[in-house]
């Protein structure tokens, strides 16, 4: 691997980057700004949540760390509006809301790990290639 290569994507995974082509059925257009699941930040959100969790004598479910792990530490930006198609904020909150909501919850968790996968894989110019296409 060349150094320039590795670089790029320890850059790509800490700092994010837009994943347009999410193979979910519902989530044709969505493009989602996120961090590598395994990047610094998320690992020190991880590390800090777990902590927080022991310090409250309680073990967190996977759903709950997987949801506290995206919401503050994957996910950047997105691309949805509002029914009135404002802007949606892509903040920790909406991001929780979205991921536990009863119909698209699933969905979005889905999408976000996608997305997170194929960041920590791929090149920022491969992903800059996808996001004009």
């Amino acid at each position: 691997m060349k150094l320039d290569t590795l670089i790029e994507r320890v850059e790509l995974g800490n700092f994010g980057g837009w994943v347009k082509k999410i193979p979910y059925a519902g989530c044709e257009g969505l493009a989602l700004k996120v961090r590598a699941a395994d990047s610094l930040h998320a690992v020190e959100v991880q590390r800090n949540f777990t902590v927080m969790c022991k310090a409250e004598d309680r073990v967190p479910s996977d759903e709950e760390l997987n949801t506290h792990l995206i919401a503050h530490a994957l996910a950047l930006d997105w691309n949805l509006t509002s029914a009135d198609g404002e802007p949606l904020p892509c903040t920790p909150e909406e991001v929780g809301k979205l991921l536990t909501h009863p119909v698209v919850g699933r969905v979005f968790r889905d999408a976000f790990s996608y997305a997170s996968l194929i960041v920590a894989d791929r090149g920022a110019a491969e992903l800059e290639a996808d996001v004009k296409n």
